[in-house]
Parts: structure tokens; C-alpha cells; sequence
């Protein structure tokens, strides 16, 4: 059995996911949350970032003829800051899915890959073999910590290359990008889970 520490797919299993559906989304995992703005510039900058990626993954997907194949989902972070007004994303991106309530475990079996600045969503994608393509924010604020901190084994892959790239290419990725995700998890231990919670409570 493996215990998942980061991010919200709960696995237990130790073998990459076989892909069932057609792949037939491109999912943002936004970051819209409180913490990372703190003044009205902060809104302008976060929704500019995010309104650039949309403006990047239309003309992608127009200039590889896959503008009919792939849905584009807007998946808003659990702690979402609604203060920030995206009424005008209605018009700006008409096809824009912003309304997707299914689990992931229902959206990452049919997506192609993720888009995110630095959300431990890459590692929940990953378990689906589910490549991550990194926003550049081009701002020193903020910290790609899938990147940084983790090491992620594919941070220059764009979206043009994961649509473009035959199938054998993208196995690969996906069978890459899985075991990176694996590399995090061990096999639970109740003598060091003993071991570590006697040390905690007694330090």
C-alpha cells in the first residue's frame, strides 16, 4: 500500500493508469487563491497570466488543427478567491469549460495535459500519467515548486510539442512523468510510523 502526502487523489495502486476514453481535454488548474494576492495589481497580474495561457492554448490548438478535438477546462483551486471578476471570459472564450464539477478521478483518464504555475495538481495528474505543461508567470513572486522543489522531469514541455508528438513520444512522457510521481511514495512501515510519531511527541 502507498500513502500520498501531496496533492488530492487518494491511490493506492502502484501501476499507471490505462487510458480507456479518448483524450479530449485540456484542464488549468488555477490558482486564484487569497494568499497569493494582496493588492488590486495582484488581481490585474493573476488574471492577465491566466488569460495569456487561454490566449496560448486557443492559438495552439487552431495552428495544429485541434481546435475541434480538445475541450479547454478552467479548474478553479478548492479555495478560490471569487473577488476577482471573470464575467468577461464569457465572451473572450466562449468554449471555455469553467463549470466542470466532476472529481478528477473523472477529468484526468480523459486529459490530454495539465497547465498550471506551481499547483501540486502536476503530482495528481502525474498518477494518470498526465503530463504537466509550466506557465511561466514571468514574475518574481512566484516560486514553480514542481519545478524547484520536486524536480518535475518534463519542466520545458509545451503544449504544441505534447500535441504534436506521435504516440510512442507520448507514452513516454506519460510513462516518465508517472514514475517521477511514483518516486515520492514508499511502502508504508508501522515500525517507522511508530518510530516517527515517538519521536514527535517526544522532542
Amino acid at each position: 500500500q502507498r500513502i500520498e502526502t501531496i496533492g488530492d487523489v487518494k491511490r493506492t495502486d502502484n501501476h499507471l493508469i490505462k487510458i480507456n476514453s479518448p483524450l479530449k481535454s485540456i484542464v488549468i488548474a488555477s490558482q486564484l487563491v487569497e494568499d497569493a494576492i494582496f493588492s488590486a495589481d495582484d488581481v490585474c497580474r493573476m488574471k492577465s497570466i491566466y488569460e495569456n495561457a487561454l490566449d496560448m492554448i486557443y492559438s495552439t490548438l487552431n495552428n495544429t488543427n485541434n481546435s475541434h478535438v480538445f475541450s479547454v477546462i478552467f479548474r478553479h483551486h478548492p479555495r478560490f478567491f471569487n473577488c476577482i471578476d471573470l464575467s468577461d471570459w464569457n465572451n473572450k472564450y466562449p468554449s471555455l469549460v469553467m463549470n466542470d464539477t466532476r472529481d478528477w478521478d473523472e477529468i484526468y483518464p480523459e486529459t490530454k495535459c495539465l497547465l498550471t504555475i506551481s499547483s501540486t495538481s502536476a503530482f495528481d495528474a502525474a498518477a494518470y500519467g498526465v503530463p504537466t505543461v509550466i506557465i511561466n508567470a514571468h514574475h518574481k513572486k512566484f516560486r514553480y515548486i514542481v519545478v524547484e522543489d520536486f524536480n518535475y522531469p518534463h519542466p520545458h514541455l509545451t503544449l504544441e510539442k505534447c500535441l504534436s508528438m506521435d504516440k510512442a513520444s507520448y507514452e513516454k512522457i506519460r510513462l516518465t512523468t508517472n514514475s517521477w510521481y511514483k518516486s515520492f511514495y514508499s511502502t508504508f512501515s508501522p515500525t517507522v510510523c511508530k518510530e516517527l510519531l515517538y519521536k514527535a511527541i517526544n522532542t
